[in-house]
């Protein structure tokens, strides 16, 4: 039967409305008390080996997270290390019940977690030398259940210890017991914060590193044999605990033969779920932070722009099918992948222009400081244009892409190869820098990227979005019309700048657009021109010629490119007669 204290813990998480509002406020005050005395904890042991009620089990579990935040440095040796073997009996269980009928709820195994973390950040090394190889041990003996808590553990320790914020010396909070270190060594232990203590015991542990990056290796492959269900979220989970660690860790670990054999392979899975986690997981390492010269060598040998452009086209093809089979394209797990893979190709786009900015710097004299020192060297700079140049493509399928989440993914990277383009064409010295390959390329580039603003300017149909956009007082309507005018301007400013830079080919897009929608019969045997095509012409006309000055775009006045396009459009609606 429940006592007192276990009647009050269900009471105060009963959901059902079948408690009264003043007994549950009754509980919720009496456990506030209960939790905040220093020997409340106590109490929470043996209640949570007790209990049958899920909602207890996680009550207990909250109290001692905090307790071990709040009350952590004040506990003897003796409790310290009787707490921490039962939170490690704990985690042992929950890791090897296989019945699904006893199975730990997955909301008790993250609160389990959550105490785990904070008593390593207060004890690892010194107390809990064995924390990790510990874990370690549980993921290679106790199956799926090992694997699991392997993951919900390190995940747990990053948010608790690693990135938590801990930065200052003597803080309270998992990392701040003075007694972590062994008797009469306190005082130099209390100067460091937990995560800094924590990462540098993790790096000193022979071995440790690599064998926790191999195990997350290990529950990726697994997850991947069994692409469906529980084995491919626990993979995705992996993944996602590898992306964080990848932060603080020696990328080498995670650009190994083995980790990149696995993380192309969740690239080339058939479920989006991994293929998405594994966009992830190269973005953060893509954004890892090196010199530049090591960067573009990451890059080159992970293959990074061939990986993030055959995500992205991927990506962009099932779009594709889905519209043409009647699905509209929109299809959650195409979208979201999509979006991924343009982080992808943003990321790696990113990090290749960040060094020819560097090598632009240093050219024009800039001082020798971060983020411009040491300067690249010239053949990671090569190597970092020839690639900027295999991305742009895909960079540029994006750019069209129906999903305004993957087109404003895309867009600053468009940016800055302009404002790349555009310093070079300001600095003939800048301009010599750059390789004949890549300036000869850089035409092509830009006008494909036109063409691709252009096009997506244009509204949706009717029949993809489900409204009628001649019924301006629909509200579904209305919230299109201003997705497509917010769009517009982000594209616009996109347009001007190529056009500043190029106006031929700015003028040459407008052209096109415009030819497009003069073709009133459509093309033979099929449609006839949508009116989306003719307004987003006219837009585009509007768009190079709001810049101009008055004798550029009247007829007669002057002669100019801009004023023949006007002409040429007059004349086709018969505006100035025969």
């Amino acid at each position: 039967m429940a006592d007192d204290t276990e009647k009050a813990i269900i009471y105060a998480f009963d959901q059902s409305g079948a408690v009264a509002a003043d007994l549950r406020e009754r509980a919720l005050s009496y456990l506030r008390d209960l939790q905040a005395s220093p020997d409340g904890w106590k109490q929470c042991v043996p209640r949570y080996q007790s209990t049958a009620h899920p909602e207890v089990r996680f009550w207990c579990l909250q109290t001692l997270a905090e307790a071990v935040r709040l009350h952590h440095a004040s506990l003897s040796d003796r409790d310290a290390a009787a707490l921490r073997a039962h939170v490690a009996s704990w985690i042992h269980d929950a890791a090897t019940r296989t019945d699904p009928a006893t199975a730990v709820p997955a909301f008790i195994k993250n609160k389990l977690a959550q105490v785990c973390a904070r008593l390593a950040g207060a004890e690892y090394p010194a107390r809990w030398p064995s924390f990790f190889a510990d874990l370690l041990q549980l993921a290679a003996n106790a199956g799926d259940g090992g694997l699991d808590a392997l993951v919900r553990v390190l995940d747990a320790v990053d948010d608790e210890v690693i990135s938590s914020g801990d930065t200052q010396p003597g803080s309270r909070g998992a990392g701040s017991r003075g007694g972590n270190s062994r008797r009469g060594s306190e005082g130099a232990d209390d100067e460091v914060p937990a995560s800094t203590r924590v990462k540098d015991a993790v790096r000193a542990e022979p071995g440790l590193l690599p064998r926790i990056v191999d195990a997350l290796r290990a529950v990726i492959a697994s997850g991947l044999e069994r692409a469906t269900g529980p084995g491919a979220a626990l993979a995705e989970a992996a993944a996602g605990c590898a992306q964080r660690y990848a932060e603080w860790v020696d990328a080498s670990l995670f650009s190994d033969e083995a980790f990149v054999r696995t993380i192309r392979a969740m690239l080339n899975s058939g479920h989006h779920g991994l293929r998405g986690a594994g966009c992830d997981f190269l973005v953060a390492l893509a954004h890892k932070g090196m010199d530049h010269g090591a960067k573009v060598g990451l890059i080159a040998r992970l293959d990074l722009v061939n990986v993030s452009r055959g995500a992205l086209n991927t990506y962009i093809a099932d779009g594709a099918a889905s519209a043409a089979g009647g699905g509209g394209g929109d299809d959650d797990d195409v979208a979201e992948g999509e979006g991924k893979a343009a982080a992808l190709a943003a990321a790696v786009g990113g990090e290749l222009l960040s060094c020819l900015r560097a090598e632009a710097a240093s050219a024009a004299g800039a001082e020798a400081n971060v983020p411009h020192a040491p300067p690249p060297p010239r053949d990671a700079c090569d190597a970092a244009a020839r690639m900027v140049d295999d991305l742009a493509p895909a960079a540029v399928a994006a750019l069209g892409s129906r999903r305004e989440s993957t087109t404003m993914t895309i867009l600053p990277l468009a940016a800055a190869y302009v404002n790349r383009l555009k310093d070079a064409h300001a600095n003939p010295k800048l301009m010599q820098l750059m390789p004949r390959a890549s300036a000869a390329a850089a035409e092509g580039t830009l006008r494909a990227m036109l063409d691709a603003v252009v096009r997506r300017q244009s509204f949706p149909d009717e029949s993809a979005v489900g409204v009628d956009f001649s019924d301006g007082n629909d509200t579904s309507t209305r919230e299109l019309e201003a997705d497509a005018a917010a769009i517009r301007r982000e594209l616009a400013v996109l347009f001007r700048a190529i056009a500043r830079l190029a106006p031929h080919l700015a003028l040459g897009a407008v052209r096109g657009a415009l030819a497009r929608a003069l073709s009133l019969e459509g093309p033979p045997g099929g449609e006839p021109v949508r009116w989306q095509t003719v307004e987003t012409a006219l837009a585009a006309l509007h768009l190079v010629g709001e810049g101009a000055h008055d004798g550029a775009v009247k007829p007669g006045v002057e002669e100019s490119p801009l004023g023949e396009l006007v002409e040429m459009l007059l004349g086709a609606w018969d505006v100035l007669g025969s």
